[in-house]
């Protein structure tokens, strides 16, 4: 996680994005893979860093791994980009999903 974390942060210096990280939990009790838990966080990363891109001022991307009330593992990552449609909320998380074309969708299905 350290590697994917410390390559967007590079990614993100190199583009002007203020990038933040916030990990609230000991990440080796999640039920994750350490490459299945660098790819959900990854992906999500690097679909905010495009994101935000569009913006012509101030570009800010966050992201924070933490249990929430529930016990759950959760991830929020938040950036000023462009706001996403509701048709896009209802669809983010089915296999394939992509607003990328070309068979880029990996989506939030994994």
């Amino acid at each position: 996680m350290n590697i994917t974390l410390n390559t967007h942060k590079k990614i993100a210096e190199e583009k002007g994005i203020d990038c933040n990280f916030g990990i609230k939990d000991d990440l080796n009790e999640w039920y994750f893979k350490s490459w299945d838990l660098n790819a959900i966080v990854g992906n999500p990363l690097n679909n905010s860093f495009e994101s935000v891109l569009k913006n012509n001022g101030e570009k800010y991307v966050s992201i924070e791994l933490l249990v929430n009330e529930h016990g759950h593992n959760q991830i929020n990552v938040i950036n000023n980009g462009p706001m996403i449609t509701q048709r896009e909320k209802e669809a983010i998380f089915e296999s394939g999903y992509t607003t990328k074309g070309n068979g880029r969708g990996y989506g939030l299905y994994i």
